[in-house]
């Protein structure tokens, strides 16, 4: 069965079989999930799990990411004047050492310079947002004034794809998602230039349905190609709509609230007829 969280519940079926560990008495119901084949054959414990929800991905790949292995390491002269019966005083702070564990075959891999990871194709992050509302990084010491009139704080990602669009007609062919597959994003000059070399897909911030306007303009934004303005992601058929939602119910790209009385006619002239 699966829970509520969409992990999965094994059946471990009490059939009457007992085994003493360590005077402890264990039936089949403490057995974890295993292959009886694996373990024999690699004369190892090997589990064995089902894997049915998009958490999976998080737990598979958890373990690549977890960092090295580490180990709590104390090195320390023996006090002479601890006898039984005296207390110690310990100090946790510093007994306390953390330490990067190299195994015997990771030392080896990194004396002959093997690659230890590789990730392809190159994903380009993508930040969206709406007008007048993208991210801006200062300094604590920075002046307010200051940072509200640089006028790099108004070259963003999405800005800078709309003037190449204008610009390029090469661009026009491709959405914001697909920019990345022939355009490269210059951070220090804030700008699109062509691609050379390589390749790398675009994957754009997710928006959450209740984050209005910014989940619609991501809607858009993988549908329409070749976008010189947010006015133009507004315009659909010639019509300047007021509101990105709107532009996506234009498109067809979501129901408008007119659907179920429509679909309410259909079944009663379906009846009807019938």
């Amino acid at each position: 069965m699966t829970d509520v969280n969409g992990y999965p519940i094994y059946r471990r079926r009490d059939i009457g079989h007992t085994i003493v560990v360590h005077g402890i008495e264990l039936d089949n119901r403490w057995v974890v999930p295993h292959n009886v084949y694996l373990s024999t054959k690699y004369d190892v414990h090997i589990n064995v799990k089902v894997c049915n929800n998009i958490r999976a991905v998080k737990y598979l790949f958890k373990y690549v990411y977890k960092g090295h292995d580490r180990v709590t390491v104390e090195i320390s002269r023996q006090n002479d004047n601890a006898t039984e019966g005296n207390v110690v005083d310990t100090d946790e702070i510093k007994k306390y050492l953390d330490y990067r564990y190299i195994s015997a075959s990771e030392a080896a891999w990194r004396i002959f310079k093997f690659d230890m990871h590789e990730r392809f194709p190159i994903v380009e992050r993508l930040h969206y947002h709406l007008p007048n509302q993208q991210m801006v990084l200062f300094r604590d010491d920075d002046d307010v004034q200051g940072v509200a009139t640089r006028s790099a704080i108004s070259r963003t990602m999405l800005t800078e794809w709309f003037k190449t669009n204008q610009e390029s007609e090469v661009a026009q062919s491709l959405t914001f998602d697909q920019f990345p597959q022939q355009w490269v994003w210059n951070r220090k000059l804030k700008r699109w230039t062509l691609r050379k070399q390589g390749f790398a897909i675009g994957r754009m911030y997710y928006a959450h349905p209740t984050s209005g306007e910014r989940y619609y303009l991501r809607m858009l934004l993988n549908c329409v190609k070749g976008a010189t303005s947010l006015e133009h992601l507004w315009t659909v058929d010639g019509r300047v709509h007021d509101t990105f939602k709107d532009a996506c119910i234009a498109m067809g790209l979501l129901a408008n609230d007119n659907e179920w009385d429509q679909a309410l006619e259909k079944a009663d002239v379906w009846a009807s007829g019938r």
